[in-house]
C-alpha cells in the first residue's frame, strides 16, 4: 500500500511539474470565461503580473486545440518576452492569460460594442486609428480571476481587440490596447502602458 502510494504521489508530482505544459485553473479541455492560464510565475508574491485579456472573441475562438485567442495570446507574451528590456528582466515577470467570451466580434466606430469591454474604434490624434475599451471596470472583474484583487500599477494588462486595427494605452490605466493580436502594436502600447508611465 505504501509503494502504490509512493508512486502515485510521485507520478501526480511529476506530472504537475512538467514546463511544457502550462497550468490552468479552471476548465482544462476547452476554456470557458473567466478561466485562467498561468504560462510562468517566477514570482508569484512580488513580481509584476502580465496579463493577457482579449475583447470581441467568441465562444469558438477560446478552443483550447486551434482557439486564435490562446495562439494570440502565447505570441504576444513571447513577443513581449522577447523585447528589451523586458527580456533581461523576465525573471521578475508572471504571465497569464484570462480567457473572456464576447456575445459579438464586430467592433462599431464610435460607439460601444456589445462586447465584454465594449471596445470602440475611433481615429485619435494626426488621424491615426485607435481602439479604447468603454467598460474599464470590467478588467477588475477579470484581474480578480487571477489575483483575487483589482488591477494595481504591478500590473500590466495586455487587451487584444479582435477583427480591429489600432491601439491605446490609456493614461494611469496599465492597459495596452491593440487590435487582431497584433504584437508590433502591443510592444508599442506596453510603451505607454507599463507601471502606469503614460
Amino acid at each position: 500500500m505504501k509503494k502504490i502510494a509512493f508512486i502515485l504521489l510521485v507520478t501526480v508530482g511529476f506530472y504537475s511539474c512538467t514546463p511544457d505544459e502550462p497550468e490552468i485553473m479552471g476548465i482544462v479541455d476547452d476554456f470557458s470565461n473567466v478561466d485562467v492560464e498561468i504560462l510562468f510565475e517566477n514570482d508569484k508574491e512580488n513580481g509584476i503580473n502580465v496579463i493577457f485579456m482579449g475583447d470581441a472573441y467568441l465562444k469558438a475562438d477560446l478552443n483550447r486545440g486551434n482557439g486564435i485567442y490562446r495562439r494570440q495570446a502565447v505570441e504576444n507574451i513571447n513577443t513581449l518576452f522577447s523585447t528589451h528590456p523586458f527580456l533581461e528582466y523576465r525573471d521578475h515577470f508572471n504571465a497569464y492569460i484570462v480567457y473572456v467570451e464576447s456575445e459579438e466580434d464586430v467592433i462599431r466606430f464610435d460607439a460601444p460594442s456589445n462586447t465584454a469591454f465594449g471596445s470602440t474604434s475611433g481615429t485619435c490624434v494626426l488621424g491615426i486609428s485607435c481602439l479604447v475599451i468603454t467598460h474599464q471596470f470590467q478588467v477588475d472583474f477579470y484581474m480578480r480571476a487571477v489575483k483575487q484583487r483589482n488591477q494595481t500599477s504591478r500590473d500590466l494588462i495586455l487587451m487584444s481587440v479582435n477583427n480591429a486595427n489600432g491601439g491605446s494605452a490609456g493614461i494611469g490605466s496599465g492597459i495596452a490596447v491593440f487590435g487582431n493580436g497584433n504584437a508590433n502594436v502591443m510592444v508599442h502600447e506596453v510603451g505607454h502602458a507599463f507601471s502606469r508611465l503614460a
